[in-house]
């Protein structure tokens, strides 16, 4: 098909297309589907209505622009998915949803792992478990809800807070809660006498133990 002045080559296996007497304001349109057995190289934009495949090189100068997916060839479960009306794009390695972006409302949204048990590593030092939830620092089998470990140097977990110097009643604290927050305690620094606390905050008793029993 040639429209709006589109000239179609094909060289030594290379299909070039590109707008005759160099306008560059010509696009190259698809209605239907296409199938290219050769590199596919388009000066400017590119746009198909159903479906195209190429089977070799794709080189696009301008934009692409398709309706749903971009997906990697005799693999359909492994895509680039845009919904249709949204700003929305996913991508989907063996049929489950890994990545889903979207903006509703002024709200960017991020999804990893929204098709199922897909375990996140960030440069190996920070994991996330799909299956359990569980999050691991220096470790890739976080063994409870929060696992902290280091092969060389000190474990520390550092809570601070007015960083500015600012108010000295804002403090930190380790709150403790059970029974739907009915059972309550913590351990931090009290209000801007900067006094530590280990404090219980119902009737219930404090306890200090050694060598699993309580001593006190």
């Amino acid at each position: 098909v040639v429209t709006n002045n589109v000239v179609m080559v094909n060289t030594n296996s290379t299909l070039n297309i590109e707008a005759a007497g160099g306008d560059s304001s010509t696009r190259f349109f698809v209605f239907g589907n296409a199938l290219i057995n050769a590199d596919l190289t388009v000066n400017e934009d590119l746009r198909v209505k159903e479906s195209l495949v190429v089977d070799q090189g794709l080189d696009i100068s301008g934009d692409l622009v398709v309706a749903e997916y971009i997906s990697h060839k005799d693999d359909p479960d492994t895509s680039i998915e845009f919904e249709d009306g949204e700003d929305r794009v996913k991508i989907n390695v063996g049929g489950q949803n890994l990545v889903d972006i979207s903006e509703a409302d002024d709200i960017d949204y991020v999804a990893l792992g929204a098709g199922g048990g897909v375990t996140v590593n960030l440069n190996d030092q920070l994991y996330v478990q799909g299956e359990t939830g569980y999050v691991g620092i220096g470790t890739p089998t976080p063994s409870s809800q929060l696992d902290i470990e280091s092969v060389d140097g000190d474990t520390i977990l550092t809570i601070e807070a007015d960083t500015d110097n600012d108010n000295a009643g804002d403090q930190p604290r380790l709150y403790f809660k059970q029974a739907g927050g009915a059972v309550s305690g913590y351990v931090g620094m009290h209000d801007s006498t900067n006094h530590l606390r280990v404090m219980t905050e119902q009737s219930n008793s404090l306890h200090f133990g050694t060598n699993g029993v309580v001593r006190m």
